[in-house]
């Protein structure tokens, strides 16, 4: 059987370069999945500094500055559309 030799100076560069790759990978599947989740009203209002009240973010929602999600008969908002919202409220940052 072959003996395989490895220097030690490739294994940390080809370590290196795969812990990058990992965390590339991992960042941009947080980042897809944090884009998709779904925020209850409370988590909502505080994404916003200043943090806005309920009754606000009721408002926003029936004048169609945020778009709601029913489920269950609960009212939820998609994080993504919220941030692309922020944008547009000018006041107000993410």
């Amino acid at each position: 059987m072959p003996e395989i030799v490895i220097k030690q100076e490739l294994t940390s560069e080809t370590l290196t370069a795969i812990r990058e790759i990992i965390q590339e990978v991992v960042s941009k599947s947080q980042t897809a999945q944090l884009q998709e989740k779904f925020l209850s009203s409370a988590e909502t209002c505080k994404l916003f500094q200043p943090a806005i009240s309920k009754p606000t973010l009721t408002a926003w929602a029936r004048d169609g500055r945020l778009t709601e999600h029913r489920i269950g008969g609960r009212v939820f908002f998609k994080y993504s559309e919220v941030i692309e919202a922020v944008s547009k409220i000018k006041r107000f940052k993410k």
